[in-house]
């Protein structure tokens, strides 16, 4: 049986983590329709079976380059939510330690210890000088 399915799947796209956020995402509009009667119910269904029909259709698919161009999109796209979210979470437990700026030129953030009073900060991304106190 393990070989029969080996064999299909062979030459096909199979799983990857835009398919696995497809098949949670779909779990939201089915839990949200058990709260929900008539129309709204069946709208919430058929949202359900579709990603779940598009994550098989994903799965199956033999033109892996397109598929992989969608994992990188969805890849690039959660890099940006969950990057943010991580510097605001260091933010938070480094406040009390450092304070953070961003050059004037480029926009990088940079990290300065507290306590130091008037300094001259150095931006590691274009080499700009600039004073602030901390």
């Amino acid at each position: 049986m393990k070989e029969k399915f080996a064999q299909m799947m062979a030459g096909r796209y199979g799983g990857d983590r835009f398919g696995r956020f497809l098949s949670f995402a779909s779990l939201v509009p089915l839990l949200l329709s058990l709260a929900f009667d008539g129309p709204v119910r069946m709208a919430l269904w058929a949202v359900t079976i579709a990603m779940i029909i598009y994550e098989y259709y994903r799965m199956f698919s033999r033109k892996i380059a397109a598929r992989k161009r969608e994992n990188e999109w969805y890849l690039r796209r959660r890099q940006a939510v969950t990057g943010f979210f991580a510097a605001v979470r260091g933010w938070i437990f480094q406040g009390r330690k450092y304070r953070f700026f961003r050059c004037p030129k480029c926009g990088v953030w940079l990290r300065v210890p507290r306590g130091r009073g008037k300094i001259r900060v150095t931006c590691r991304g274009c080499g700009e000088q600039f004073i602030k106190t901390v």
